[in-house]
């Protein structure tokens, strides 16, 4: 019995909870903010020890061309040690799942004719949708907002609920202060 422990603890330990993925994008070159922080240049190798559907930010950043915000979740393939030895040691099913071998995306040029007024608000309002800052009825709201009256609706408004966000992921302000700040934000 003690050999078979033995063994689960050091199947355990070898499987690791790692779990990597390779940010690629056209043109190369570019920063890779992860989860906000400025990590390195495309190509870039991410690794992390999250458990599964675990999400994480991803931001490319490039002169000359349009930022890219995305997220990835590690939900994506099945990681054959953690699967094996979870069958011993269950803890380790926490890890099953891992990234994609790479992530690669084309950054768009930024152009001479880029959106202005009415479009930027509702671009900058589906970014915020889009990256988890907004809930759908939220968005809604603040899109007919914009719609109705355009001009209220400014770039300040926008760069408080994404600093609000980032204050709530690094876990500097709690959830109620979230909800509450980014309620005065959106009235």
């Amino acid at each position: 019995m003690r050999k078979l422990m033995a063994f689960v603890l050091a199947m355990a330990l070898l499987a690791g909870c790692a779990s990597s993925t390779m940010i690629t994008s056209t043109p190369s070159e570019a920063d890779v903010y992860v989860n906000g922080e400025l990590k390195g240049k495309t190509p870039y190798k991410h690794e992390d020890e999250e458990i599964i559907f675990t999400k994480t930010r991803i931001e490319l950043r490039k002169e000359g061309h349009q930022n890219l915000s995305t997220s990835i979740t590690r939900d994506e393939e099945i990681m054959v040690e953690p699967a094996v030895v979870g069958f011993f040691f269950w803890p380790v099913w926490l890890w099953v799942m891992g990234y994609s071998d790479e992530h690669h995306y084309d950054l768009l040029p930024n152009t001479s004719a880029s959106p202005k007024g009415l479009e930027k608000a509702i671009i900058d309002l589906w970014d915020l949708y889009s990256n988890g800052i907004l809930s759908e009825a939220e968005y809604a709201a603040e899109k007919s907002k914009v719609l109705s009256k355009p001009l209220e609706y400014t770039k300040e408004k926008v760069d408080a609920l994404k600093e609000l966000k980032s204050l709530f992921d690094a876990g500097k302000i709690t959830d109620a202060e979230y909800t509450a700040a980014k309620g005065r934000v959106l009235e």
